[in-house]
């Protein structure tokens, strides 16, 4: 009979502090993770939550989301949030353009590929063992980061001439 009256106050305790935690924590919860999200997935995943999103947006660029997607939020994710909390979102304006290494391409094809990203080209000429055409430089090296937002976006692509032949004075 011990044992029963010790189950007992046990399971007593048990739901006493379980009504104490739920009355305590009514209205609080884990900020969910929304990294990648869009704006509208986001209010439909913090509605439950009785939280405001705040229009005061920021805007950044990113590396690893297209323009519109969530990269961070205020409070971040995991942290305990309540009812009436506003939540800011920090949202991705585009990717950087990133440049790729032109070096040893011929000249048409490398400025194609970077006039499709939107960069300006400039050509510049010097003499080389490489083949006429060829580019052996650029100003902006491999994986540089250009804001797309940026008005200035030019590279500087060094290209071959050919090889330079000296003929003697016979």
């Amino acid at each position: 009979a011990k044992g029963g009256i010790v189950a007992g106050i046990v399971l007593v305790v048990a739901v006493i502090a379980f009504f104490l935690y739920a009355n305590i924590r009514p209205d609080t919860n884990l900020m969910p993770d929304l990294e990648g999200k869009t704006r509208k997935q986001a209010i439909a995943l913090l509605k439950d939550y009785n939280v405001t999103i705040s229009d005061d947006v920021t805007e950044k660029l990113s590396d690893e989301y297209d323009k519109g997607k969530i990269l961070e939020t205020d409070p971040k994710k995991g942290t305990t949030i309540k009812e009436g909390d506003v939540v800011k979102l920090t949202i991705s304006k585009g990717k950087y353009i990133v440049i790729d290494d032109y070096i040893g391409m011929d000249e048409e094809k490398a400025t194609k590929a970077l006039e499709k990203l939107g960069l300006e080209v400039e050509i510049e000429e010097e003499v080389s063992s490489k083949s006429r055409g060829t580019v052996i430089d650029q100003s902006l090296q491999s994986g540089h980061k250009v804001d797309p937002d940026e008005t200035n976006r030019t590279i500087t692509l060094t290209v071959s001439s050919g090889v330079k032949i000296e003929v003697p004075n016979v």
